[in-house]
């Protein structure tokens, strides 16, 4: 489940630097490859990028548009024979304890039963984690 999820974070740092730079299909798809990544699929047009790991996990990014670091309603999943995982982007935080901080909710279903991870991160990658997990919840700081 940690191979997943440094998968993960490795895919949305791709992902979120598409805004960043002028970047092909092509090589976006050698770069992921050429970083272990596995085969590598990029439709840029739709904002999508998919992805076998080596170790047999499927990742999906679906929903970035070129230039917005947290994109309300983007989803990533990810698969493997340990379980699946979901992040779903929920947008820029107005307000609160959180507020400017982009809003992610993991949703982790493993062997020992399903977690949530709510995230709060700024633009750099910097800020709080909540997981809930048997009806209790953790806040601890956090960064990508």
């Amino acid at each position: 489940m940690k191979k997943i999820i440094l998968v993960l974070s490795l895919l949305c740092v791709f992902a979120l630097a598409i805004g960043c730079q002028e970047v092909k299909e092509a090589g976006l798809e050698a770069k992921l490859e050429s970083e272990g990544m596995g085969d590598a699929n990029v439709d840029l047009e739709k904002g999508e990028i998919t992805v076998e790991t080596e170790s047999g996990a499927n990742v999906k990014i679906e929903g970035f548009k070129e230039g917005e670091w947290c994109p309300k309603d983007a989803k990533v999943t990810a698969e493997s024979s340990q379980g699946e995982m979901i992040v779903n982007f929920v947008g820029i935080v107005e307000g609160g304890e959180f507020n400017g901080l982009c809003h992610k909710v993991m949703e982790v279903e493993g062997p020992t039963g399903p977690m949530e991870v709510n995230v709060y991160v700024s633009e750099d990658g910097e800020g709080f984690q909540v997981l809930s997990y048997n009806g209790q919840e953790i806040k601890q700081e956090y960064k990508e």
